[in-house]
């Protein structure tokens, strides 16, 4: 039961999220790609608070851009009962730092790959797909993989084989 009201505060977490505009945080996490991404002498340019320039098409970054989504999710499912409030704040503050550095690094390598003439949906929109996995394998393994307990509890409810016996 638990569990179900955990996806269910995971989903309006999300949908929150996207209500929201979060400009610092699209601006900040524009401008920390930006940054990486001139160090690795990729060619791009701020246009507006929320937009760049690479490679001759314009890029704007939107909350979805940002993980505040991912990592809202995430501090639903890792919220700790038997924790303190503090340190499940402190937690929850590691894990925002770690999924902002995370996400900066996906962004980062998206654009260095692009630049390199990977198609687009490849070095994005793939490149999202393998970070949202990545993420969902982490929370998977700190929340103690509820749906792999609930695959191993339905397949010892089958009868067992019929072993045949070698003659």
């Amino acid at each position: 039961m638990e569990m179900l009201i955990r996806v269910a505060l995971l989903a309006a977490a999300v949908i929150i999220c996207h209500l929201m505009r979060w400009d610092a945080l699209r601006f900040w996490t524009s401008e920390a790609v930006l940054r990486l991404c001139h160090l690795l002498a990729v060619p791009m340019r701020r246009l507006s608070p929320y937009a760049v320039r690479c490679h001759g098409n314009i890029f704007s970054y939107t909350v979805g851009c940002t993980f505040v989504d991912v990592c809202a999710g995430a501090m639903v499912l890792l919220w700790n009962r038997k924790r303190a409030l503090v340190a499940n704040l402190a937690m929850m503050a590691g894990v925002a730092a770690a999924m902002f550095a995370f996400n900066i690094t996906r962004l980062t390598l998206g654009f260095v790959l692009y630049v390199h003439r990977v198609p687009w949906l490849l070095a994005h929109e793939a490149m999202a797909g393998v970070a949202y996995f990545l993420v969902w394998l982490y929370l998977m393994r700190q929340i103690g993989d509820p749906i792999g307990q609930i695959i191993e509890r339905v397949s010892r409810r089958r009868d067992p084989a019929i072993n045949p016996v070698a003659l």
